[in-house]
């Protein structure tokens, strides 16, 4: 893996996958308006291996819901979608997080997507949504795995 990445404005620290680099978030290549921080893996351009980070509200439902109804959500947004898990994670602290993952397809490409939904502070979360070319996804889903269970909360000042 990679050294860690201290994001203080949003409170948080993540350890990216080896070779990954920022991108500073602009206008013009923020995803979503919740983006707050993305990682371009090597060779982007033709790998579409990326990491973006948003902060949101976690869904009105409870987390223990997420499994059943997410990937019927899923089917809806994305062209395609087939899922690969959906399941949820407890982790050392006994904190439980949710995995989405999937394929779809995307202006003629078939892309992979592991998402993790980490509750943050107070009623918000962290939405990790990690991207790559859904023929690569093999090599590296244990590695967007383990740079999403890096992800911790730094403390408040």
């Amino acid at each position: 893996m990679g050294s860690e990445i201290r994001v203080e404005a949003h409170g948080f620290a993540l350890v990216p996958p080896p070779g990954w680099s920022e991108e500073m978030l602009t206008d013009a290549n923020r995803p979503f308006p919740q983006a707050v921080f993305k990682l371009l893996g090597p060779n982007h351009s033709e790998s579409n291996l990326e990491l973006t980070l948003s902060l949101q509200p976690m869904p009105p439902i409870a987390l223990s819901e997420l499994p059943e109804h997410m990937p019927k959500g899923y089917h809806k947004l994305f062209a395609g979608w087939e899922t690969l898990q959906s399941e949820l994670i407890e982790l050392p602290d006994k904190r439980q997080i949710y995995l989405l993952s999937g394929r779809f397809q995307l202006q003629g490409q078939t892309l992979a997507m592991q998402q993790y939904f980490i509750p943050g502070r107070d009623s918000g979360g962290f939405l990790l949504t990690y991207l790559c070319q859904a023929k690569d996804y093999s090599q590296w889903a244990e590695v967007f795995r383990a740079s999403a269970l890096s992800l911790r909360l730094l403390p408040q000042s």
